[in-house]
């Protein structure tokens, strides 16, 4: 009996493997596809950057505010580093180390958030993270607009899902 447990198990696993390896494959291939930047010292400091935006403190932010300055300075079309210096004023904000109000930190966020887009219309990351920070600036329907073609980009990034969730409440 437990032979035949283990058996259907691996024949499910089998199944859902065969039906979900197109769709991987056709987002791996949209993912490789998209425009990014063929600088690779701006690629480098995003990538750089991107650990520190995504555990930020007040050194990790003042640290990826410096390394995606210098991947904007040698880009200015690369969405992915504009969409993080946007995250990056977001979290500096929540964590009380933006000189100002909200609504200026909102502002400046939304900038960089609408750069971000104006470079790559089809990153679903990028829209996600611009419908996020719309929402947050009180603009629902813009966020959901920017929400609802991240969706239709691809519904399975966690980006998507997650920031989308923000546009969502």
């Amino acid at each position: 009996e437990l032979d035949d447990v283990f058996a259907l198990q691996d024949k499910v696993t089998a199944t859902v493997a065969a039906a979900i390896e197109p769709r991987v494959l056709e987002a791996e291939i949209a993912r490789a596809t998209r425009k990014s930047t063929s600088k690779l010292e701006a690629y480098d400091y995003c990538l750089q950057a991107r650990r520190h935006v995504l555990s930020p403190t007040p050194e990790s932010t003042d640290r990826a505010m410096a390394l995606l300055r210098l991947a904007t300075d040698i880009d200015r079309g690369y969405a992915q580093a504009w969409m993080m210096k946007a995250l990056c004023v977001n979290f500096r904000f929540l964590l009380g180390l933006e000189e100002g109000n909200r609504d200026s930190a909102s502002i400046e966020a939304v900038k960089y958030a609408r750069e971000a887009v104006s470079c790559d219309r089809d990153d679903p990351e990028v829209l996600a993270v611009a419908a996020y920070l719309t929402v947050m600036a009180g603009d629902p329907v813009g966020a959901a607009d920017l929400h609802k073609r991240a969706f239709a980009l691809n519904p399975h990034s966690n980006s998507v899902c997650v920031f989308g969730g923000w546009v969502q409440i």
